[in-house]
């Protein structure tokens, strides 16, 4: 299974919707290699396991984000953001050039 191309993300309107695949969530998740426990999801609890993950998600703050109160999702928003500064993509301008 190929994860990238089945998690989307999409302008519509004023909303960035990114879709996951349940299957690719659960495939991602049962596959992780820092799983080293062995816990995965079964077929049966696909469903209440991307309720579960949904709301981590929203709510859940990590272990790297309790230091300063971000949830999960936000974290996850400011490493993309850090990323997109990193590769100096073109509809970002560093804060010195603004006043340009």
């Amino acid at each position: 299974m190929n994860a990238k191309k089945s998690v989307k993300a999409k302008v519509v309107e004023k909303n960035i919707i990114i879709t996951i695949p349940i299957d690719t969530l659960v495939y991602a998740f049962n596959e992780n290699p820092s799983n080293v426990d062995g816990w995965k999801v079964e077929d049966k609890n696909k469903a209440q396991f991307a309720k579960d993950f949904a709301k981590y998600l929203n709510e859940h703050e990590t272990q790297n984000s309790q230091e300063n109160g971000i949830t999960a999702f936000e974290e996850l928003l400011d490493n993309i953001g850090d990323a997109m500064c990193e590769d100096a993509v073109d509809s970002i301008t560093f804060e010195d050039e603004c006043d340009e």
